[in-house]
C-alpha cells in the first residue's frame, strides 16, 4: 500500500519504488551527475566509489545496446520476476488529501474552491499568489460583484496542493522548509496589503517539512508583528539575540528560525509529527 507524496504518482518513484520496476538507467544517473557537476570535488561531490559503479554500469548499458537486445530482455525478466508476486495499491495521494480538506471546509461551513493538486512553483511567488487571489475573493465577494472564481460568497477556503520549491544558493544556512517558506512570505504580504481577516495555511502531508520538526505554517496578516512584539519583549534571553525580520529571515530561508521564534501562542509552526 502506497501514500503518495510525489505529483503525478509515480509508483517506481515513491519511497524509491520497491514493489515495482524500475525503468531508470544507469545513464540516466550519470546524465545527473553530469548536470549538477557531481564528479567534480567539492561540497556536493560523489564519492569516487559511487562514481565508479554509475560510470561502469553506463558503460555496459551502452555495449549492451551496441551489441543486441539480450542483455536487456534479460535485465526485463530479471525485473518481471522480482516484482511478480508484488501487488501495489495506491491508497492516499494529494488529490485525495485536497478532496478531503474541501470536504472538511464544507462541514465547518466555509465555501470551498479547490485550485489544483499539481502546483509547482519556487515558494514565496506561490504565496504571493494565493494571498492575492484570496484578496480578489475577498473584494469580489464584498462587492457583490461578478467574480472569476466558482463562488463569491464568504466564508470561502480556497484549496491546493502541489510541490513547491525553495532555491538555495551555498551562502544561505537557514532553517526551513518549502510550506514554511510559503507561509513566511503569505504572512509578509497579508501585512503588507493590510489584509487582516485572510489565514494561509501550508501544511506537508507526510508531517515533516525540510529538515525541522515542522510539518508547515499557518498565518495571518497580525503575525509577523505578534512575534516581533514578543521578540522584543525577550530580547534580554539570550535565545532571542540577533534575530531577523521577517524580510530578512525570508531572503535567507530561514521560515522556522523566525516563526518558532515566540515558542508558544504566538508560533505560527504547525507540529504534527510523521504522518505515516
Amino acid at each position: 500500500m502506497v501514500l503518495s507524496d510525489v505529483i503525478g504518482d509515480p509508483l517506481d518513484l515513491i519511497a524509491s519504488g520497491p514493489t515495482v520496476k524500475d525503468k531508470s538507467t544507469y545513464a540516466d544517473a550519470w546524465n545527473l551527475v553530469e548536470r549538477y557537476g557531481l564528479e567534480e570535488e567539492g561540497k556536493f561531490s560523489l564519492l569516487s566509489e559511487t562514481l565508479d559503479v554509475l560510470r561502469n554500469g553506463r558503460d555496459i548499458e551502452a555495449n549492451d545496446n551496441a551489441n543486441d537486445n539480450a542483455n536487456e530482455n534479460q535485465n526485463q525478466e530479471a525485473d518481471d520476476a522480482r516484482v511478480a508476486n508484488s501487488d501495489t495499491v495506491l491508497v492516499g495521494n494529494n488529490a485525495l488529501a485536497v478532496t478531503a480538506a474541501a470536504q472538511e471546509a464544507e462541514r465547518l461551513g466555509y465555501n470551498p474552491v479547490i485550485l489544483g493538486t499539481t502546483i509547482e512553483g519556487e515558494a514565496a511567488h506561490i504565496a504571493n499568489v494565493y494571498v492575492s487571489m484570496a484578496e480578489q475573493l475577498q473584494k469580489s465577494a464584498s462587492a457583490s460583484s461578478t467574480s472569476s472564481f466558482p463562488i463569491a460568497s464568504l466564508p470561502a477556503a480556497l484549496i491546493a496542493g502541489g510541490e513547491t520549491t525553495v532555491t538555495l544558493s551555498p551562502e544561505n544556512t537557514g532553517l526551513g522548509g518549502r510550506n514554511q517558506e510559503i507561509g513566511l512570505a503569505a504572512a509578509l504580504k497579508l501585512k503588507n496589503c493590510g489584509l487582516r481577516n485572510i489565514v494561509l495555511a501550508s501544511i506537508g502531508t507526510d508531517g515533516t517539512d525540510g529538515p525541522t520538526d515542522a510539518a508547515g505554517a499557518v498565518v495571518d496578516g497580525g503575525i509577523i508583528d505578534r512575534i516581533e512584539f514578543y521578540a522584543n519583549e525577550h530580547e534580554h534571553e539570550h535565545e532571542h539575540k540577533h534575530l531577523q525580520s521577517g524580510e530578512d529571515a525570508l531572503r535567507d530561508h530561514d521560515s522556522y528560525t523566525f516563526l518558532d521564534r515566540s515558542k508558544d501562542e504566538y508560533s505560527g509552526l504547525i507540529k504534527t509529527g510523521a504522518t505515516g
